[in-house]
């Protein structure tokens, strides 16, 4: 399986979280998702659920806890950068 990431500047706003939900037909999968904060009014755990990311990368998670699962959650305010190296068969972070 090839490494995937998704990186999404406006993910935090609804409007855009659903249209991406409404039009991905299922197939919206990744293992790696960043999201830059988490608005607590939008849609994120219904678009969470759909991408199915091992890892998560939140800058500003504040007090966001719906997270659940295997789930593995990295806030950069608290952990700073993020570098993770991915190929046809594992992620590895740094």
């Amino acid at each position: 399986m090839r490494s995937s990431f998704l990186f999404g500047e406006s993910i935090n706003q609804e409007k855009i979280q659903q249209r991406l939900i409404n039009s991905s037909m299922g197939n919206m999968k990744s293992q790696v998702l960043y999201i830059p904060d988490i608005n607590e009014n939008s849609a994120v755990d219904e678009f969470i659920q759909k991408v199915s990311p091992e890892i998560l990368i939140i800058s500003n998670v504040g007090e966001y806890k719906n997270l659940d699962g295997d789930l593995l959650l990295l806030d950069t305010d608290e952990v700073g950068a993020v570098r993770i190296i991915g190929d046809e068969k594992e992620l590895v972070l740094n």
